[in-house]
């Protein structure tokens, strides 16, 4: 993980695509200071470089509304 300098604050420790939610997610430790809800960073994948969200909470659908057949 990187901020806005190019720095790196992070690592991510596992990775997929969540397709009930239609986006890609990471697992991670960032340094304390990035990792408030809703900082922006940056995250390298495979070599390319990608915009990412902390977020508070992990991600789901409680109600099933998105279920795939």
């Amino acid at each position: 993980m990187f901020d806005a300098g190019g720095r790196i604050i992070g690592r991510a420790t596992s990775g997929y695509y969540g397709h009930c939610l239609r986006k890609s997610l990471a697992i991670g430790y960032a340094r304390a200071e990035f990792a408030q809800a809703g900082t922006q960073l940056d995250i390298e994948i495979l070599g390319e470089r990608k915009q990412a969200t902390v977020l508070r909470e992990s991600p789901y659908d409680p109600d099933n509304l998105d279920l795939r057949a």
